[in-house]
């Protein structure tokens, strides 16, 4: 009977990165059908009555089992044709792995880690980009771990997570996020052919007619000059439940093609905007439109557009100053007439 020997699909190969790698033995020189193939991780047995082909040759696939970092020895032997120590041991050493598990739910920052490899009771920090995110995990004594943390927002789509250990246990894991993409919008208000007003009260309508008399009809300096900078009107829009976190650009044109953008306001975090009377150049009509940006940095469609028009003040406020204006203009004629009288008079 000859010598029983065993090669390895991977006869050179000395280095596993990943723990739960599956490794491939192929033995020769067996019994024929030889039973009872053993195979052993560090000693103890892992699979076991193994048979073999009639020609004495065998394949066989083992999972690297939970063990800590460092060098490991496989053992293969046989039954009695086959003693222990007639086929030559080989070592491997393992090294760290972490597998990264997304939670399911789009949107969700749910991230779940699983380590391997690692040194035992090895203290574990987490690292996101480079970042540390201040969770931490020890490894049990074969050196596992698992963890599921919250990632944070980043913009951008490929990130990568490092598991560092206390006793020089490191693997590092990419992922690539997924998330919604950012919603159509809906403009709510002020509504399609709205009118908004740049004098909404008596006293700024006075104030502003003192300094520019054609400004309460929309001649002369704008309405911001001549008053205080007080609120036109808030448009709001949309908003999203299902993806918190949104932002939103914001534009308003003369024209309806946008070709010419009046206003450009980005970066907005709620679904309203307050637009003051410094933001709007001067009375006229308007066209505007807004758009959703996720914490991806994904960039959402334009909603449609209304319009709006833009008025230096409110009829009623121009009947109200008109008339306050002529009882005025009044009082000064009759004073004028009564003085004129007094000085006939006399």
């Amino acid at each position: 009977m000859s010598q029983s020997s065993i090669y390895y699909f991977y006869c050179t190969l000395t280095h596993i990165d990943l723990v739960r790698a599956r490794i491939t033995i192929t033995g020769v020189g067996f019994r024929a059908g030889e039973d009872g193939i053993t195979f052993t991780w560090d000693g103890p047995i892992i699979d076991t009555n193994f048979v073999a082909q009639p020609n004495g040759t065998f394949s066989y696939s083992i999972v690297v089992p939970p063990c800590v970092k460092g060098r490991h020895i496989l053992g293969v032997y046989g039954s009695s044709f086959t003693p222990i120590g007639i086929v030559p041991d080989l070592e491997f050493e393992v090294t760290p792995n972490i597998q990264l598990t997304p939670s399911n739910v789009v949107n969700s920052k749910d991230m779940r880690i699983d380590g391997n490899g690692f040194n035992a009771d090895e203290i574990i920090a987490i690292n996101y980009d480079k970042l540390a995110t201040g969770a931490t995990a020890t490894t049990d004594a074969k050196g596992n771990f698992s963890l599921t943390i919250q990632i944070p927002s980043r913009p951008g789509k490929v990130h990568t997570l490092e598991a560092a250990g206390n006793k020089g246990g490191v693997a590092q894991a990419s992922y690539t996020s997924g998330s919604l993409p950012p919603p159509a919008l809906q403009l709510l208000a002020p509504g399609p052919g709205a009118t908004i007003y740049g004098y909404t009260s008596v006293v700024d309508a006075l104030s502003g007619m003192l300094k520019s008399p054609g400004s309460l009809f929309g001649i002369g300096p704008n309405p911001k000059q001549s008053g205080a900078d007080t609120s036109l009107a808030v448009l709001s829009w949309s908003a999203d439940a299902d993806q918190p976190g949104l932002k939103y650009s914001l534009q308003i044109s003369k024209t309806p093609d946008f070709t010419s953008v009046t206003v450009q306001k980005d970066g907005i975090t709620g679904a309203s905007l307050n637009l003051m009377k410094s933001t709007l150049p001067d009375p006229g009509t308007y066209y505007w439109r807004v758009r959703a940006v996720n914490d991806s940095g994904d960039i959402g469609t334009w909603s449609n557009s209304w319009q709006f028009v833009s008025a230096a003040a409110s009829p009623l406020v121009l009947a109200i100053v008109f008339t306050i204006f002529i009882l005025l203009l009044a009082m000064i004629v009759f004073g004028i007439i009564a003085l004129v009288n007094r000085s006939r008079y006399n």
